[in-house]
Formats: C-alpha cells, sequence, structure tokens
C-alpha cells in the first residue's frame, strides 16, 4: 500500500511574498517516494506496548516547466524524528500530547531556474507499535 503524504508548494515572488501567479502552479510537478531503509525491533517499550524503530529514507522531486526562474516554497509534515536533508530546511515542532512521535512542520525553500528539476532528498526516524502477540 502506497503511503499518501500532503505537500503544499508556494511560489514566492521577489518580494519575498507569495507570488501572483500561484494558480499557474500546474507548471511545476511534484512526485514524491518514501522507503525504510533501517528497522530495530522491539526497541522501546512504554504502556504495554513494544515498539520498533524505522529509518526513512524519502525523496521529492520538484520539476519546475516554467520559462523563468522561480522560488518555491516546499512544506510537508513528518511525524518521528528528524535527521537529515541535502537542502537546508527549517522546523516547526507542533507538540502532541502521548505521542511516541513528535509532530513536525517543515519547510525548504528552493530557487529552480527554468525548466530545472531537483531532487529532495531527507531521512527521519519514526516509532511504530508491533502487533500484540497472544500467548496462550
Amino acid at each position: 500500500m502506497k503511503k499518501i503524504i500532503l505537500i503544499s508548494l508556494f511560489l514566492i515572488n521577489a518580494n519575498n511574498a507569495l507570488a501572483s501567479d500561484n494558480v499557474a502552479i500546474f507548471k511545476i510537478s511534484v512526485d514524491q517516494n518514501e522507503k525504510e531503509i533501517l528497522r530495530v525491533e522491539n526497541i522501546q517499550f512504554q504502556d504495554g506496548n513494544y515498539y520498533d524503530q524505522q529509518k526513512i529514507e524519502a525523496k521529492i522531486i520538484i520539476k519546475n516547466s516554467k520559462n523563468k526562474k522561480i522560488r518555491l516554497k516546499t512544506k510537508r509534515l513528518i511525524e518521528g524524528k528528524l535527521e537529515a536533508s541535502d537542502y537546508k530546511w527549517e522546523n516547526s515542532s507542533l507538540s502532541v500530547y502521548k505521542t511516541q512521535n513528535k509532530t513536525n512542520q517543515v519547510e525548504w525553500d528552493v530557487q529552480f531556474n527554468p525548466k530545472e528539476s531537483k531532487e529532495i532528498i531527507y531521512n527521519y526516524s519514526s516509532f511504530i507499535k508491533r502487533p500484540s502477540s497472544i500467548i496462550l
């Protein structure tokens, strides 16, 4: 089953404001994928449950099909511990009571030349509750 990830895109003008042609954002294509690159089983026990820790490598591929340079702010919610990104990212932590994974609003601010494609590759880790085992 493919995980659906919400990614928000905002064109920024020279005055650091939202560009008036955000309605023409259809000339920018976005693809994304995630893959688990490491899993450590039963790493944490809390509230009667065992948790695995998984390390995820994720990629956002953005293509500027416009005939002009653009600056694009890309936002995404990530549940887990942020580790690394090949582009500078800003993080706003969102507190959620009693969860294993912190929720983060991350944002990349990237410049694109006309017809240019870029990949944003980043890593994070998160805890996943293990299925309960029934012992008879």
